[in-house]
């Protein structure tokens, strides 16, 4: 891993692209063979999805596949942006919270809350209004209760 993602974040990457260059034409020396396998599992220990393409080499893959099982993942050129294109699914996506949305998506998902905002403070204003009328009412009465008066009267001046 490099050392300088760990110097500017303290936990392990969610994903890696990247090939381990662990291809030969031979066949690996017993040597070699445990290397590939001390590798998987130092990786697997990781909290990571290793996708690796061709510099891998399909015999390193071979060995590292059993040991990191859903955590190596074999890519092709092109395999990823293929099936977004295939999908429709062309635009970034950032992830916020436990979402994962395109900038279009966001924007409508803030064009929603604001909506929602709207509504709640409409609700509000009426509500207080409702109150303040109460409270007025309220005022009104105990005034013409403690005066005498039954009724509204005009006052004539």
């Amino acid at each position: 891993m490099s050392r300088r993602y760990y110097e500017s974040c303290d936990n392990d990457p969610v994903a890696v692209i990247s090939g381990f260059h662990m291809m030969k034409k031979g066949d690996y020396t017993q040597e070699e063979a445990q290397i590939v396998l001390d590798t998987a599992k130092q990786l697997c220990g990781m909290d990571t999805v290793f996708y690796t393409g061709h510099c891998t080499g399909d015999k390193a893959l071979a060995l590292m596949a059993p040991i990191m099982g859903e955590k190596l993942v074999q890519i092709h050129s092109g395999m990823v942006f293929y099936t977004k294109v295939k999908n429709g699914d062309t635009e970034p996506k950032f992830q916020i919270g436990a979402l994962s949305l395109s900038q279009k998506e966001w924007n409508k998902f803030l064009e929603e809350y604001d909506e929602i905002q709207d509504i709640i403070r409409e609700m509000m204003r009426e509500e207080q209004e409702k109150r303040e009328a109460e409270r007025l009412q309220k005022e009104i009465l105990e005034e013409t209760a403690g005066s005498g008066m039954t009724e509204w009267e005009p006052v004539i001046g």
